[in-house]
């Protein structure tokens, strides 16, 4: 299945909320295909006051995921 991830289900992980975790398994990453957009590693990126140390870990998280560019079709299923 084909999944695209917003910013809030990362802030969600990074928090360690436990009802978002198991989109981020290894089971669940190898058997499904996840992207991102470029918007979500601004949003996650522009906090006010993240330390280096914060944005190496966002950084190494995004990097797992296929970033798409932003189409019409991308704001529709954001918007679903």
């Amino acid at each position: 299945m084909n999944y695209l991830y917003d910013t809030n289900i990362f802030i969600y992980y990074l928090a360690g909320n436990e009802a978002v975790s198991k989109f981020f398994s290894n089971d669940f990453l190898n058997n499904n295909y996840v992207v991102t957009t470029p918007i979500v590693r601004m949003e996650l990126l522009c906090f006010s006051g993240l330390s280096e140390q914060e944005a190496e870990v966002i950084e190494d998280l995004l990097s797992q995921f296929d970033s798409v560019p932003i189409s019409r079709k991308i704001e529709n299923q954001t918007i679903s």
